[in-house]
């Protein structure tokens, strides 16, 4: 795994990403402590279920579907390379889907000090003059 890992942050991560360094975080935080001795061969896909499973478990949803992409890029850079022939990392459902939308709506409401966006709205829609756009 440490090799698969060192080529994958050499060839793929810094050449290609803005930040580099928070994929790479993600990888040695989620990733790398559980699968550091196993060859990336002899990874199999109920462990990465478990892997992504300990993550959601952990109240990190959108953490554990940014881990799923990146392991997702990983076996398949693999795959490309003819390290692996399957990926065992397979995402047929997005464990918890995060749009740009609820992202802005959240850093506003926190920088102005209210509560979820949507309590805020609701009570402001019922002041008299109130208009839908």
């Amino acid at each position: 795994m440490d090799f698969l890992l060192s080529e994958f942050t050499t060839r793929y991560l810094r050449p290609t990403r803005k930040r580099p360094e928070y994929a790479e975080s993600i990888l040695a935080r989620d990733a790398l402590p559980p699968w550091k001795g196993p060859d990336a061969r002899t990874i199999e896909p109920h462990e990465a279920i478990e892997l992504l499973d300990g993550i959601t478990g952990r109240g990190s949803r959108v953490m554990a579907n940014r881990t799923a992409a990146l392991l997702g890029q990983l076996f398949k850079f693999a795959i490309q390379r003819r390290i692996l022939r399957t990926t065992p990392v397979q995402r047929d459902d997005k464990r918890q889907v995060e749009s740009i939308y609820d992202r802005t709506r959240d850093e506003i409401a926190r920088k102005t000090g209210h509560l979820p966006l949507g309590t805020f709205d609701r009570d402001l829609a019922k002041l008299e003059g109130t208009q839908r756009l």
